[in-house]
């Protein structure tokens, strides 16, 4: 049985006899002793009080004996096999039975003394298996990554199990049949222990080495709690739910009947927890995807705007609804609440902290909540009798009350929010191999354009002089050494900084020119430099620079002295402007990074005669076996020299515009990536440069089925999303040797795509895919104000999947001047990597982060570069466009759907495993969570085998599996953040991705 299902098949069993159990324990036994054995209210006031102080001692202790044991499975199966028998035992429990047997007492105070011992037992085994070693075995567990599913699911379990039993047992104790009750509840939970040996494996939790004193005490100590800070402030949380919910809880029926008059309490009862708890079990997977702390808010105001509408409501149409609402809010929060406990537990200490968490949970809210409820009814005017008690009839005003503790909540979450973005700028220092061997005299010494080479070039990277301020005059002081060219915020740069929206990064570099360099005129590039900048030589202002992921170049002949200093002025909005910002984020986590401020490409100097070549653009026209360039320069004619390895096929002088035709060319693939060597000159300044020759297209297979097209053939891109970040370096390797691994890693298991997922990569990496043959998807990189997660996240997963983009309030962009960024920065895009051979498919837009006018941007690409195909909406708000129909698909299984374009995975998967000691941190991301390489490795091929394989035929053209690496909280990539596991077997991964072709 696979680990996932067998740990739901656990989950959904034992949550669901346990809570059966308790329903009976909470509802049930106090019925049970005042109408068969004892009409004293005292005792049942008795039996109510023990019974709470038993669960949460008895959790203390058992949970402190299970932690000291490294034991869990014996005490769930043990404990709900006698936990079980315990309740049975009530069923002999009768006045007639004690007359029997106890003939010289008196038979109800005997009857009333059973009652409260037995139920004391009860809760000790209850407490043990249940509460203790169950919840310690699911904290174990249950990977923090999608911890919210299983939580939505638990918090449901409690209102299931009262439909259960109200709809189906009931009827038992109103025929006075507690025998036959009592029987069906107890035996299923005993049948459960014994289900538990075949069901429950041990969880991997450690011995404790301290005593059970020690453990028992452990949570209350000063030093713990301020240890586990958000521990502390998540059961606080729980606590202010909690009593909001005891307020009204225990009146929720009696309002119904005695206050509205409405005796169509089950009707309603029955119709708010079944469409809560839907809802509830249906966004789970939604809170693990954004991260419990951006669904609390609206989960708690959801709970609140419930209970204000359960003010007003009257009938049993608008009491329905309001429940719905306010029972959703409170599911939503136990789920995300519970989680975060879990989240916070230390691994070792799960069970100990359960009678922590008992206290919190249940025995404090059952005394504070009720007395809150009880002030707020006294005095209502109305009574009625609940188990020989008069009491009063409860009133509106529960709702407002309840309403007011429920706002409180935001209180401990508010600075549970704040402890998390601390502890999120904590990670673990991860170096990848090329990292630790850096030199930062010889840093990414490689040439930064291949595909337009001269011999001139002096590298820049190394170490520069940096300062952070806010000030915008030039520093006269440096802070200290940055080694360029990576991010301030990256290991790799020595400095490890973050910087806000309002600081100035200003860096200073010291060059001397050799003699003999300067041909005429001296230009100085930057790689790229995040995000706006201000380049000064010699204290003069010579040019600026914004858009933090396309290369810049300034001509400075004019500035240059014998000995020179670059000063750069930096500013990086981040997340805060319309401007491109990828996945950076000024609140990492989940799904979005650490951002990258500043140089983080290389900087080179290169001269050139005032007459020089400015570009070469290259065009393939593969049916006809021509190749276009276009020239760029002042000169009226250009020596061309094309070799094909080392035998020259064309040597002539051409005009700037001019069409070559080659014999019996040699195509380039993947399997077979030949690269044509060109040389252009003018006489003065000689560039080198490549080409292949292919033709991306689309077209129809011999069935008919539409495919994308590599030179005219079906060609099935087998894909991986690569982010291109770097453990040390964030956005830049420590050495392009890093880049080359990746690729060949991947064409030995048997991928040819890349997507270069929302990231303009340095020009070396694009040579690199060409050289080695690597298929290349690129993204264009987002823009846009703040994100929906209504538009991007909560109605993607209701399958809402095509809002129209013209609405650009919904997608971040009413900002003219940023749609207007976007695509003059596309423009460029497409004119810097025009060239690229392995570049088959733009993507403009990724799940509507930033979209807009969908159609017309693609158009719009597409006549600049009609050679390449177009995903103009990756994912969803498809507006029926562009040359794929491209579906990410995570969650839901994999099915084939119709359309006239070609038919696309273009992202699933999302696999996860976090490798000990190669994580970033512990806030581990992923999408289905594995273990060990044994499980994670065979669900990568049953996937494949059961859901991928069998579309092909039906018209599955490209996949792109989720990702290459780990990144930050994701734990999902082949290979660990750090680049040092690969996760999968090479050999087993290619025997799968070779199944994949037409």
């Amino acid at each position: 049985m696979k680990k996932e299902r067998r740990t739901w098949l656990t989950l959904l069993i034992f949550g669901l006899l346990g809570q059966l159990a308790w329903t009976i324990e909470n509802m049930y036994f106090n019925v049970f002793v005042y109408n068969t054995l004892s009409g004293n209210v005292d005792v049942i006031a008795s039996m109510v009080a023990l019974s709470a102080i038993t669960a949460t001692v008895t959790t203390l202790l058992m949970g402190a004996i299970s932690d000291k044991l490294g034991k869990r499975k014996i005490f769930i199966t043990l404990g709900y096999f006698i936990w079980g028998l315990t309740v049975i035992a009530f069923s002999f429990i009768s006045l007639e039975n004690i007359t029997k047997y106890f003939p010289y007492v008196e038979a109800a105070t005997a009857g009333g003394t059973f009652a409260i011992v037995m139920d004391c037992i009860m809760t000790f085994f209850g407490s043990t298996a249940n509460d203790a070693a169950f919840n310690a075995w699911i904290t174990d567990e249950i990977d923090n990554t999608d911890r919210s599913k299983y939580e939505a699911v638990l918090a449901t379990l409690p209102l299931i199990s009262m439909i259960i039993v109200f709809g189906l047992l009931d009827g038992l104790t109103q025929q006075g049949k507690w025998d036959t009750f009592f029987f069906i509840i107890g035996g299923s939970v005993s049948i459960g222990g014994i289900l538990g040996i075949f069901l429950i494996k041990e969880s991997p939790a450690a011995k404790l080495k301290t005593s059970v004193f020690s453990n028992i005490t452990y949570g209350f100590k000063p030093s713990v709690i301020k240890e586990n800070k958000s521990l502390y402030l998540s059961l606080t949380c729980l606590l202010m739910l909690a009593i909001a919910t005891q307020v009204f809880m225990p009146y929720f029926i009696i309002y119904i009947q005695a206050y509205l008059h409405i005796n169509d309490y089950a009707l309603i009862l029955a119709a708010v927890l079944l469409v809560s708890s839907a809802i509830s079990v249906l966004l789970g997977t939604v809170i693990d995807k954004l991260g419990t702390f951006k669904v609390f808010v609206p989960a708690t105001l959801a709970f609140v705007v419930g209970l204000v509408m359960m003010f007003f409501a009257r009938t049993v149409i608008t009491i329905i609804l309001s429940g719905i609402v306010m029972m959703s809010g409170n599911l939503l929060l136990t789920a995300i609440i519970n989680g975060s406990i879990r989240n916070y537990t230390p691994l070792d200490k799960a069970g100990l902290f359960q009678g922590i968490r008992m206290i919190f949970a249940v025995m404090l809210p059952m005394i504070i909540g009720p007395v809150i409820g009880a002030l707020v009814i006294k005095n209502s005017g109305n009574t009625y009798v609940d188990l020989g008690v008069v009491k009063e009839v409860p009133t509106p005003a529960i709702w407002l009350a309840s309403a007011v503790v429920a706002v409180l909540i935001l209180i401990p979450f508010y600075f549970l929010s704040k402890e998390d973005k601390k502890q999120k700028k904590v990670h673990n220092k991860l170096l990848t191999t090329y990292g630790e061997q850096l030199d930062i005299n010889n840093v990414l010494p490689e040439y930064p354009r291949p595909q337009l080479v001269r011999d001139s070039y002096i590298n820049l990277n190394g170490l520069w002089k940096y300062t952070i301020n806010q000030n915008e005059e030039i520093p006269s002081s440096f802070d200290g050494d940055v080694i360029v060219p990576y991010s301030i915020e990256s290991l790799l740069s020595r400095v490890n900084k973050t910087i806000t929206p309002s600081d100035i990064l200003w860096y200073k570099k010291d060059f001397s020119l050799p003699k003999g360099f300067n041909k005429g005129l001296v230009h100085l590039h930057f790689g790229a430099v995040d995000q706006i900048c201000k380049v000064y030589i010699n204290k003069q202002l010579v040019g600026e620079h914004s858009g933090g992921y396309l290369p810049f170049s300034l001509e400075i002949s004019q500035y240059l002295q014998e000995d020179n200093e670059i000063i750069v002025y930096v500013k990086d909005l981040t997340d805060t402007s319309f401007h491109s910002k990828g996945k950076q984020s000024s609140n990492r986590g989940g799904i979005w990074y650490t951002p990258t401020s500043g140089i983080w490409q290389t900087v080179w100097l290169e001269s050139t005669p005032v007459d020089y070549i400015e570009s070469v653009k290259i065009s393939i026209d593969y049916d006809v076996q021509k190749v276009n360039l276009i020239i760029k320069g002042n000169s009226e004619n250009y020596n061309v020299v094309i070799k094909e390895g080392s035998k020259i096929v064309f040597n002539q002088k051409v005009e700037s515009n001019v069409s070559i035709k080659l014999e019996n060319i040699r195509s380039w693939t993947p399997e077979n990536p030949f690269l044509y060597d060109l040389t252009v000159s003018n006489g003065k300044d000689t560039i080198s440069s490549y080409f292949g020759m292919r033709k991306f297209s689309v077209g129809n297979d011999k069935y008919g089925k539409k495919r994308l097209m590599l030179n005219n053939q079906p060609y099935f891109h087998k894909g991986v999303l690569d982010q291109g970040y770097y453990s040390d370096g964030i956005y830049t390797p420590a050495s392009y040797k890093q880049m080359e691994d990746d690729i060949k890693m991947l064409k030995d298991m048997g991928f040819n795509t890349i997507r270069k997922h929302i990231k303009i990569e340095p020009l070396y990496f694009y040579y690199l895919c060409d050289k080695m043959g690597m298929l290349i998807w690129q993204d264009m990189v987002n823009g846009g104000d703040k994100y929906s997660d209504l538009i991007i996240t909560y109605l993607p997963f209701l399958k809402v999947l095509n809002i129209k983009d013209k609405h650009y309030g919904l997608f971040a962009r009413k900002n003219k001047a940023g749609r207007e960024l976007f695509i003059k920065e596309m423009k460029e895009t497409v004119d810097l990597l025009y060239n690229t051979v392995s570049l088959a498919l733009w993507v403009p837009f990724n799940e509507g982060w930033g979209q807009f006018d969908a159609i017309e941007v693609s158009e719009l690409l597409r006549s600049w570069d009609s050679s390449r195909t177009i995903d103009h909406a990756s994912g969803w708000h498809d507006q029926k466009g562009g040359d794929l129909f491209s579906k990410h698909i995570y969650f839901d299984k994999i099915k084939f759907e119709d359309d006239d374009r070609v038919w696309a995975l273009t992202e699933y998967g999302g696999y996860s495993w976090a490798v000990k000691g190669h994580t970033y941190n512990d806030a581990q991301f992923g999408y289905l969570i594995f273990s060990n390489r044994l499980d994670l490795q065979s669900a990568f091929i049953q996937l494949h085998n059961e859901q991928i394989i069998p579309l092909v035929e039906k018209g599955l053209s490209a996949i792109i599996y989720t990702q290459l690496s780990d990144v930050e909280d994701e734990v999902n990539g082949l290979i660990t953040y750090d680049r040092k596991i690969v996760k999968f077997n090479t050999k087993v991964v290619k025997s799968v991705l070779d199944k994949l072709q037409f």
